[in-house]
């Protein structure tokens, strides 16, 4: 079996997976099929991205909510749930903490970030159908791609990755990139 390329001295651990897609149940369905399992994307990441999706998960799940056991999410209007980030802004703020890293040629950790924006992005999607400016979004979708672009002008192996990890996220972008379009 082929060895993947990582530089990361052993130390992979857990914070290093991401598990992309989610399993939808039908409705007579209790539990996930162990072909649906399989089904699941997976991908090791160079860097810890984990940690970081779970946080952007987190705070975009908590948008137009009162606090974690609220149910209920408001949708945004000029004066909705004031002080508190909105999804847009959310993800705004994750991408600017990728804007650095490829200046700094710092690509395993571009990839590992922008992966787990995106993974969480693509989770939530309150954020981008919570909007009535989707000028926004669509500037939002434009910096992710671009962003996306520059980490795929690098090989596997300056990124820390396998060609099937790429496809996954690149799948992964794309889908989210689709569903966007779709709804604005």
């Amino acid at each position: 079996m082929p060895r993947r390329p990582r530089k990361c001295g052993g130390h992979c651990g857990e914070d290093h997976v991401l598990v992309l897609g989610q399993i939808e149940l039908d409705d007579d369905q209790a539990e996930p099929t162990l072909e649906q399992y399989r089904q699941l994307a997976v991908v090791v990441c160079p860097t810890p991205a984990n940690p970081l999706f779970a946080q952007v998960a987190e705070e975009l799940d908590m948008v137009g909510r009162d606090g974690p056991d609220d149910q209920f999410r408001m949708l945004r209007t000029s004066d909705s749930y004031a002080g508190q980030m909105g999804g847009r802004e959310v993800i705004e703020e994750h991408l600017k903490g990728v804007d650095k890293l490829p200046r700094r040629k710092e690509w395993q950790q571009a990839f590992s970030h922008l992966l787990a924006v995106t993974a969480a992005a693509s989770q939530d999607t309150f954020w981008f159908m919570d909007t009535d400016a989707p000028e926004t979004v669509e500037s939002l979708t434009k910096k992710m791609a671009r962003q996306w672009a520059k980490v795929w002008a690098q090989s596997d192996e300056a990124l820390g990755v396998t060609a099937a990890d790429r496809r996954a996220v690149q799948a992964l972008h794309e889908e989210l990139m689709d569903d966007v379009a779709e709804y604005l």
